[in-house]
């Protein structure tokens, strides 16, 4: 009872404190409240970790498929882009671009001179 002082008889102030405080029985009742209040707080934040852990645990899963799923698309790609889906010359590639692009100037032009 740290609010008593250490002499016999009570003195003027710790009668006071007694009166402002309250008996030892509200301090034990008040402490196990709080205990079981913060009892209750790490309950549920260990609860809270566990279901936190669990989503955690299933986002990491999409994840990973979504990165080998990237992943494949990829290899595909480079592939495609070695020349294993497309068999096309340089030089004929390079001239259907020229044809797209003159086209679209004379399309331009003529829209712009109406």
């Amino acid at each position: 009872m740290s609010y008593y002082k250490s002499n016999k008889h009570l003195s003027q102030s710790t009668v006071s404190d007694i009166n402002r405080f309250g008996s030892d029985d509200t301090f034990v009742v008040d402490l196990e409240c709080k205990v079981d209040s913060l009892k209750n707080i790490s309950t549920n934040m260990h609860n809270e970790l566990k279901k936190s852990k669990a989503h955690l645990s299933s986002v990491s899963k999409v994840f990973n498929s979504a990165s080998l799923s990237l992943n494949t698309t990829l290899i595909n790609m480079n592939k495609i882009a070695r020349g294993y889906g497309l068999k096309l010359p340089l030089w004929a590639l390079a001239l259907i671009v020229a044809f797209i692009l003159l086209f679209l100037f004379i399309l331009f032009r003529r829209l712009l001179s109406r």
